[in-house]
């Protein structure tokens, strides 16, 4: 089981959609979809973040409060005590429940995932495979960033649709 951030104009990790009046055509591309996953602890510790995971996504309409805490559990789980985690607890909260943030948010999540998962000492390949697609992704999100500057819109207005799903 696994879960994955979608969004509508590919990036690796996540697919971003851009809610702007502006053509985005210069950066617009398809990409492949790919997967978070985790591997690095047991079966069981999987099952016990999806658990979570899929509790959040289901509380997080009708009991914001109760999907942050499962949230929280579930992150607990994948990160442990990282000093980064609240800061990307918060951010994927509030990414989440909007359902949309700015490219500058999308990249700062990045950078904040990225950061932890080469903190915790990756030994799997899938560990491996999803640290170099996030980096590929900030890449990606950089290159938007300064594609946005040129073309005279504002990377810190410029918001992108953000859809969690787990499957």
């Amino acid at each position: 089981m696994y879960f994955r951030f979608l969004m509508l104009v590919g990036l690796p990790f996540f697919f971003i959609g851009c809610l702007g009046t502006k053509p985005i055509s210069d950066f617009k591309k398809t990409l492949p979809q790919t997967h978070h996953t985790d591997t690095t602890h047991t079966h069981e510790d999987i099952d016990e973040e999806m658990k979570h995971l899929i509790a959040f996504q289901a509380l997080l309409k009708t009991d914001p409060e109760a999907a942050r805490s499962e949230l929280s559990k579930a992150t607990q789980i994948k990160f442990g005590n990282h000093p980064l985690q609240k800061e990307w607890e918060r951010l994927f909260f509030r990414l989440a429940q909007d359902k949309k943030g700015t490219i500058l948010d999308l990249k700062r999540f990045n950078e904040l995932q990225l950061q932890m998962l080469k903190d915790i000492d990756p030994k799997t390949s899938n560990q491996l495979a999803e640290i170099e697609s996030l980096q590929k992704t900030l890449k990606q999100q950089t290159l938007i960033i300064e594609t946005l500057k040129k073309q005279g819109d504002n990377p810190e207005t410029f918001e992108t649709e953000f859809n969690f799903s787990i499957e």
